[in-house]
């Protein structure tokens, strides 16, 4: 259905009544290259009922972005579902990545997404262009009109969402995407708390630091509750790594112990922790040794955040200044002073 929805798309024309030949040619001229489209085409032998139908959806839609949700709201949705972001997950995630974009300084900012349909939310949000080797994914791109590179172009930032596989599954493909940064490139790594944050035990917490060893993390946040359609109790964390940083105390920040998150904030927070300086205000994030975490222990500990200098209550504040004052309060030796008529 979705490579028929593509041709549909790419060409502008009806499927229904069309044969196999005539969407083979039309293919052959939209996708000469076969980046996307052309091999899919020639072995899919639709009925005329399947192509009517996508007519039809296209027809029923606002747009073939709208057409392509509601084909997935279906059978698709029930494949694909459990590694499904809600809207608010893809906006902070939208957050973080404007903020990378901003911190590369190039002009296009290309990102990359091999197999993660967040990434095309993400795209779509922050309006980049895309790169990426996945056939599947460069389909559902070109119907939602983001603009796919060519698989050559180098791109600055990958998201590579892990949410949904198990704690394994997610230390490998962290591992891969780790390691394989270049210098001054940026990866997203999105994935459940309990491998990317949470304390872990024997090997896998030996896996996870010979990853962390690397030094390309500079800083991990636990996202609030909520975020995955599949399980809304269970938290996810995100990496954001840089090449060639060489980083020994990366910056976390559990935002599911603050109340209100602020767009401004998190994205000075994301440029502080890629610039790798102090020399600027934290509003959620604070810095922690990578060796002690190496060692044993979490990667965000649960309710950290950045460092304050006041109470969060002024009142308390107060009350504390006066039982201060009260304490060091000392009796002053009385001065009598003569007063008479003048002469």
């Amino acid at each position: 259905m979705v490579t028929l929805l593509c041709w549909h798309v790419l060409t502008g024309e009806e499927l229904g009544g069309t044969s196999l030949g005539q969407r083979v040619r039309r293919a052959e001229q939209f996708d000469p290259d076969d980046v996307s489209l052309l091999r899919e085409i020639r072995r899919l032998q639709a009925s005329n009922a399947v192509l009517t139908y996508v007519d039809d959806l296209v027809e029923a839609s606002f747009g073939p972005p709208d057409a392509l949700a509601r084909l997935e709201r279906g059978r698709l949705k029930r494949v694909q579902g459990v590694r499904e972001l809600t809207p608010a997950a893809v906006e902070l995630l939208g957050w973080i990545v404007g903020a990378a974009a901003t911190h590369l300084g190039q002009e296009p900012v290309v990102m990359r997404a091999d197999d993660s349909l967040v990434a095309l939310d993400i795209a779509a949000a922050c309006e980049l262009d895309i790169v990426s080797d996945n056939r599947a994914l460069r389909r559902r791109a070109v119907i939602r009109g983001i603009p796919v590179r060519e698989p050559t172009v180098r791109s600055g930032i990958s998201v590579s969402s892990f949410v949904g596989l198990g704690i394994s599954e997610t230390l490998d493909g962290a591992d891969d995407v780790v390691i394989a940064l270049d210098d001054g490139d940026i990866a997203l790594v999105v994935g459940p708390v309990a491998a990317l944050s949470d304390e872990l035990a024997g090997t896998l917490q030996q896996r996870r630091a010979k990853t962390l060893r690397v030094g390309n993390l500079v800083a991990a946040i636990q996202l609030p509750r909520g975020l995955w359609r599949e399980a809304h109790r269970q938290s996810l964390a995100v990496w954001i790594c840089l090449g060639g940083a060489n980083a020994q105390r990366p910056w976390v920040a559990d935002l599911g112990a603050v109340a209100d998150l602020e767009r401004s904030d998190i994205a000075a927070d994301v440029a502080g922790a890629l610039a790798q300086t102090e020399d600027r205000a934290f509003r959620y994030a604070r810095r922690v040794d990578l060796a002690s975490v190496r060692a044993a222990g979490s990667v965000v500990p649960r309710g950290v955040r950045a460092p304050t200098l006041r109470e969060p209550d002024p009142s308390a504040h107060l009350d504390r200044v006066h039982a201060a004052t009260l304490t060091t309060t000392s009796p002053l030796k009385p001065l009598d002073v003569l007063v008479a008529p003048s002469p």
